[in-house]
Formats: C-alpha cells, sequence, structure tokens
C-alpha cells in the first residue's frame, strides 16, 4: 500500500452525503478517514462552497471556470460554526490516537480547537505517510468546487519520493528487475498494452518475466516510453521510470512481476529476515497477492440478442483485466451477467 487520500466527488447531488461516504470508508475499506472540508449549501440543497475544518474558513468558488476562490471567516455561534467544531473535535481526537505530538497537546490543553493550523497540518501529513490516516476533501469537480484545494492536499499531506518509505522493501529484490502493472489499455493494433512502474533491475525487450501474483511465466515483446497518446519505442528500460509494453496476455492490475521464481523467493527470504517477520508477512508488505474490497455496487447486464454474447464476453474480460476488483457472475436462470464492483 502506498499513501493516499481520498476525493469524495460529486456532492453538488442532492442525494450526496459525506458522512455515508465517511462510514463507508471505515466498514468498507477499514480506514481512518481525516475529515477536512464540509460542503456548504444553501437553503434549496444547492452547493455553494466548502468549510475548511484546518483554518476555520468558508471558500467559496467564482468565475466561469472556478478559478477564483474566495476565503472568508465563519462567525461564531452559528450553525456552520457549530459543525466546524463538533467534525475538527472527531478530527483532533483521531490524529491523537496516530500522532504523539498532538496527543501531548490534547493532554496538556483546556481547548483542544485552538491548535494552531501548521501543527494539524504536519500532524496529518505524518498520519497519511505513515498509513494510519487518510485525508478526505470533498467537491464537486463538474461544478469546479473543490478541484483547487484537492491540488494544495496533494502537496501539502502526499510525500515525495524523498520522503515515502514503501519502496524499502523492494530493495530485497538487489539487482533483479522488480515491477507492478498498473494500468492495462485494449488497443486494436497493439492488443493490450500493460504499465509496470519498475522498482528495481533493468528491463529488457522480448524478457521472460515471471508473475509472481498469478504464479505464471509470460514473454514481454515491445518495449515502450509512452508520451500522451504516443508510443516510443526503446530496448531496456532502469528502475525509477514507467514502461508500456506488450505481450502479456494474463497479467492484470495489481500484479507484482520479476525476472524469476527464485529471484522472488530470494526477496522474500531478505525481507522476512531483514524485518524479522513471517513469510505470508512479508507477502503481504510486496503486495504479491491482492487484498480486493468486497462490492458495494452491482447491476445486471444482458446482450440485444444472443449473437452479441461472444463480444460482451469479451469487452467484459478486458474490463476484468484493467479493473481485478469487478466480479462478473453469470446467472443461468434469468440468463443475465451479474456485475459487481
Amino acid at each position: 500500500m502506498i499513501p493516499r487520500i481520498v476525493y469524495a466527488n460529486k456532492m453538488d447531488r442532492s442525494d450526496a452525503s459525506l458522512p455515508l461516504c465517511i462510514n463507508l470508508l471505515k466498514s468498507k475499506f477499514n480506514i481512518t478517514p481525516l475529515q477536512l472540508q464540509i460542503p456548504v449549501r444553501e437553503s434549496n440543497g444547492r452547493l455553494i462552497g466548502l468549510i475548511d475544518v484546518l483554518k476555520k474558513d468558508i471558500l467559496t468558488w467564482h468565475g466561469d471556470n472556478g478559478q477564483k476562490v474566495i476565503s472568508s471567516p465563519i462567525e461564531d455561534n452559528t450553525k456552520q460554526w457549530e459543525a466546524l467544531c463538533k467534525v475538527r473535535e472527531v478530527l483532533i481526537g483521531d490524529l491523537a490516537d496516530m500522532d504523539e505530538t498532538i496527543a501531548n497537546i490534547v493532554l496538556n490543553s483546556d481547548n483542544v480547537n485552538c491548535i494552531d493550523y501548521d501543527v494539524l497540518l504536519s500532524a496529518i501529513r505524518r498520519a497519511c505517510i505513515s498509513q494510519k490516516g487518510i485525508p478526505l476533501f470533498c467537491g464537486s469537480s463538474y461544478k469546479n468546487i473543490g478541484v483547487q484545494t484537492l491540488m494544495d492536499g496533494i502537496i501539502d499531506y502526499l510525500p515525495s519520493p524523498n520522503d515515502c518509505i514503501t519502496l524499502d522493501p523492494f530493495k530485497c529484490f538487489g539487482t533483479s528487475m522488480s515491477a507492478r502493472a498498473f494500468k492495462i489499455v485494449h488497443e486494436k493494433q497493439k492488443g493490450p498494452v500493460t504499465f509496470l512502474r519498475i522498482y528495481t533491475g533493468t528491463l529488457e525487450k522480448g524478457q521472460k518475466l515471471y508473475n509472481a501474483s498469478q504464479s505464471k511465466s509470460e514473454n514481454i515483446n515491445r518495449v515502450m516510453i509512452a508520451y500522451a497518446d504516443d508510443y516510443k519505442e526503446v530496448n531496456n528500460v532502469e528502475s525509477g521510470n514507467i514502461v508500456a509494453v506488450t505481450g502479456l496476455k494474463n497479467t492484470v492490475c495489481g500484479d507484482l512481476l520479476s525476472n524469476s521464481n527464485n529471484a522472488v523467493k530470494n526477496a522474500l527470504t531478505k525481507l522476512s529476515k531483514s524485518k524479522k517477520m513471517t513469510q505470508e508477512e512479508s507477502i503481504k508488505m510486496l503486495g504479491v497477492e491482492m487484498n480486493i474490497p468486497d462490492p458495494v455496487f452491482f447491476c445486471s447486464i444482458e446482450p440485444p440478442s444472443q449473437a452479441y454474447q461472444l463480444a460482451l464476453d469479451n469487452a467484459l474480460s478486458q474490463l476484468h483485466r484493467e479493473d481485478p476488483s469487478l466480479r462478473i457472475q453469470y446467472d443461468e436462470e434469468t440468463g443475465q451477467t451479474i456485475l459487481a464492483d
């Protein structure tokens, strides 16, 4: 896993509920969201802005594309102030459980709402990088509300490569190649194009790869560097780069790839010894096996006629490779295909 943030989009919808999103994040993903914003609505339910929980301000967006952001202080003894204090108190309580600095301030302070903005920001960043908590933003991208604060949050809370410690376990591969498949696109001419992030070693054109997640070996054909929609073919790519390859027929998003089965076994052994953990814990740390959460959305589909069944099956197979969390089942009684995600 890597440090991450959550953005609750489409808050302009009448049925949007940020508290429901928070409960789902806790129950379905088993994470602790750190709510940093509160939607502000008019009496008719229209989204007009956001409350910044840390700065205690109301942010409103103006201009044709929401390019102008105006910040206004919240008046005391108002409903907005009460909502702010309630969310801020929960936020500080969660941070106190994650961060020793905040815990000491809470124990020695009579009013936790007086904690400085910079102190809270630093604590949230530490919680995000250590993956103890997940900063939660909200807004409406279509209405141009909340986009700038989301971009600021990426800078404020997510780590730079110098801060990130999650790549340390991959050092156990040494000079052997290790990579993660993070995206797959299907093109008419090239077929499936798999995007890899190379952690260690060098990826060569025509190289044979071992898929540790599926315990299968595959050969790659072309190695390419992507420039938007264009590709430049190269002979090899070193660690630290993003590369697009063709020829992988079974690899899905999230799979861990290396030179051989022995390279993976040696890496797991080294990691177990260096971190003093079990083999199962090493497998989890490297992300060899994917942990896909239970689906929350279900729907049924069927082709307009039996002649289109094969085309539908092929399309769903491609979608499953691109998104392994998509679960596909066929109901023989109804003749419908059930999708769950």
